[in-house]
């Protein structure tokens, strides 16, 4: 699909490079025509790059929960992501793209047992409803990883934007209820639930590593 969409960019690309040549033989530099041509030759790419820009996820504020480790996991979530999607769109290869799948897959698994130990530890009457979404968020993603294991690269491509869109919709969704609970029952102590929920501290994440 992805040698498709270039192939057919590559072709678009030259008719306008050509009737640019052709327009400007046939009406002069005076006649608008082949300056609109030309425009749109020149536009194209420029177009085709801010189309590919928008298929990457972008930190925001709004994204924020209040609890600073889980910002930051979900931070890290958002930079594993646009690296499979980079590792997909660029055809990085079988070793590169396992590699972006199974660090996404892991840190989605760090993640998720961290959120369930803070709500858990908190008494989030949303629990178990919430960690359902997990589970079945793990198997979608358990599922992925096998249908790359069997088809490759073509696996891949419905994955990342997948995976983009679930996390930002369960961000601004479901995490925020969770973080109004902690709200409003004054638990948003960063200090502490950084402490109780990161058992291991070595993986309390940087969304930098």
């Amino acid at each position: 699909m992805k040698a498709i969409k270039m192939l057919v960019q590559a072709m678009l690309f030259g008719i306008l490079a050509i009737a640019t040549i052709v327009s400007f033989v046939s009406f002069g530099m005076l006649h608008p025509a082949p300056w609109v041509i030309l425009a749109m030759l020149i536009g194209m790419p420029i177009l085709n790059n801010k189309l590919e820009a928008r298929s990457y996820v972008k930190w925001l504020d709004k994204y924020n929960v209040g609890v600073e480790v889980i910002d930051e996991d979900h931070q890290k979530l958002m930079n594993l992501i646009n690296k499979l999607k980079m590792a997909v769109s660029y055809h990085t290869g079988e070793c590169f793209e396992k590699q972006a799948m199974d660090e996404l897959a892991e840190w989605t698994r760090t993640h998720f047992e961290r959120e369930e130990r803070l709500m858990q530890r908190h008494g989030y009457p949303g629990y178990e409803a919430h960690k359902k979404i997990h589970d079945e968020m793990l198997a979608r993603v358990a599922a992925s990883i096998e249908d790359y294991d069997e088809r490759g690269h073509d696996a891949l491509i419905d994955v990342a934007p997948m995976a983009r869109d679930w996390l930002v919709n369960h961000i601004y969704k479901v995490d925020q209820s969770y973080s109004r609970y902690l709200a409003e029952k004054g638990l948003l102590d960063n200090a502490e639930i950084r402490k109780c929920c990161c058992e291991d501290t070595a993986k309390c994440g940087s969304a930098d590593s």
